[in-house]
């Protein structure tokens, strides 16, 4: 299992069902020790708001691992500590992998997607082997 502590579960963004209409291809993606959902500009900057209709919120994990925005059409990115949304591009920092407990783990770091009651999105190492 990749995912072993409990108490990293609420620092970690995860899947939620709350957060998308049933049928809806598109998820969002919520951190549940903040409430708040990932977001996205078009610009590339990636930061967490509260949960809202906007389709800047709307994420589609396709088949390649990549997680695309679906206002902006650009991929998650998880190059070093800064997460971005940038033009899709098939290298590993955008693949993301479902941890044991629907975490978002970058394929390349076996970083998890966190976030701060502020809104700064970044990953840490948080002892996961993703490879």
């Amino acid at each position: 299992m990749l995912f072993q502590s409990g108490f990293l579960l609420v620092l970690c963004f995860s899947l939620s069902s709350a957060c998308h209409p049933r049928g809806d291809t598109a998820r969002k993606f919520e951190n549940y020790m903040t409430g708040r959902g990932l977001d996205s500009d078009h610009g590339g900057r990636v930061y967490s708001l509260d949960c809202n209709s906007s389709p800047h919120q709307k994420w589609e994990w396709q088949s390649d691992e990549t997680i695309v925005n679906v206002a902006t059409g650009k991929c998650l990115d998880g190059y070093g500590h800064t997460i971005n949304a940038l033009p899709c591009n098939g290298r590993a920092y955008q693949k993301w992998l479902r941890g044991g407990l629907l975490e978002i783990i970058n394929k390349e770091t076996g970083w998890c997607l966190e976030s701060r009651r502020n809104g700064n999105i970044f990953h840490n190492d948080l002892g996961f082997n993703a490879n």
